[in-house]
């Protein structure tokens, strides 16, 4: 069961699962939301919960994920302390892609795990002892902003995530008088 779980097919629907049945079971304490927000699999869960996706959809889009995640090669991730401006310079000539911008001083860099090794070492290098950055690898990361449904530089894998995705929002589409 371990050695299943670090494949991304099975964990991202073990974690989503996970998420939501914290969530039964704060709701079935009489925990009531007045709001909800989530991160990557949150998003679903919450969507799932304000009633945009039914559990199976969630479900279905999470799982077809996980398995398109799963066919791409493994990546990393670096946490940077930088504003999205420089972010944008560090990535601008490289296979590195600017994954997120988390705050104003506050971007995550991904890439090739070979690449965002080497960009960590470097930034080390530059200034040893007001760099914080943390990276996150392996599948159990999740993420590659490179990967298919975030920049495009998989063309199959967005094509396959968008197709999901429309073809998920013309079945479930409605009139705004509705």
């Amino acid at each position: 069961a371990a050695r299943r779980l670090t494949k991304t097919a099975v964990t991202q629907p073990a974690l989503f699962v996970i998420e939501y049945a914290l969530a039964q079971l704060w709701l079935s304490w009489g925990v009531r939301p007045a709001a909800m927000i989530g991160h990557s699999l949150g998003e679903y869960v919450a969507a799932c919960l304000a009633g945009v996706l039914t559990l199976e959809e969630a479900l279905a889009i999470v799982a077809a994920r996980g398995r398109l995640m799963q066919g791409l090669p493994a990546g990393a991730m670096l946490a940077v302390p930088f504003g999205e401006e420089e972010a944008r310079l560090i990535v601008r000539d490289s296979k590195l892609s600017l994954a997120s911008i988390n705050g104003s001083r506050t971007c995550v860099i991904s890439g090739a795990l070979a690449e965002v090794e080497t960009l960590g070492q470097d930034l080390l290098k530059k200034d040893p002892n007001s760099y914080d950055a943390h990276r996150i690898l392996g599948a159990l990361a999740f993420a590659n902003a490179r990967q298919a449904y975030n920049t495009g530089q998989n063309d199959t894998g967005k094509t396959l995530l968008k197709t999901a995705t429309s073809e998920f929002r013309k079945a479930n589409a409605v009139k705004p008088d509705q």
